[in-house]
C-alpha cells in the first residue's frame, strides 16, 4: 500500500494495527500492493469525481471509502476523510474498509466476475463474508 498524505509515523501506526488482523478477516495477498490509501481534505470532491454513482455499493460512509474500479478509474483507491479522523481513528477506518475489499475481492473471485457489479451482488458478498467470518453455513 501507499500512504498519501500520511506522515511517517501515522503509516507505521496503520501498520502495526493491521498486524493485529487475521488473514481471514484481510487476506494481504488480495490487497493490491500498490493500493494508494490517501487522507484527503477534499474527501467528497474526491469520492464524487471516482465514485460512479450508478455502482455504489453501499459500504461509502463518511470516513473512508474504497474505491472499486469502475469507468471513471482503472485501479482500487482508499480515500480516508481528514475532517472526521480523531486521534488513531484512522487505523480502524483504514483496516474496515481494507476488510471490505479483502471480501469483495474474494468473492469476485470465486464467482462469474463477466456479471456486472450490482448493490444485490455486493450485499450476497456481504452477507456471505459475514457468514464465513462466523464458520456459519446458511441454509439454502
Amino acid at each position: 500500500m501507499e500512504f498519501i498524505n500520511f506522515s511517517e509515523q501515522e503509516s507505521k501506526n496503520i501498520e502495526k494495527g493491521l498486524g493485529f488482523t487475521s488473514k481471514s478477516e484481510i487476506n494481504p495477498s488480495l490487497i493490491p500492493s500498490d493500493l494508494p490509501v490517501t487522507k484527503t481534505d477534499h474527501y467528497l470532491q474526491d469520492c464524487e469525481e471516482f465514485l460512479d454513482p450508478e455502482r455504489t455499493i453501499g459500504t461509502e460512509n463518511p470516513y473512508a471509502t474504497v474505491v472499486f474500479p469502475n469507468n471513471r478509474t482503472s485501479t482500487h483507491k482508499l480515500f480516508v476523510n481528514q475532517d472526521r479522523i480523531k486521534g488513531i481513528s484512522y487505523i480502524h477506518c483504514i483496516t474496515n474498509e481494507l476488510v471490505h475489499l479483502s471480501n469483495f475481492i474474494q468473492f469476485f473471485k470465486i464467482t462469474d466476475i463477466s456479471t456486472p457489479l450490482t448493490r444485490k451482488r455486493c450485499s450476497h458478498a456481504i452477507i456471505m463474508s459475514f457468514y464465513s467470518g462466523l464458520n456459519f453455513k446458511p441454509k439454502k
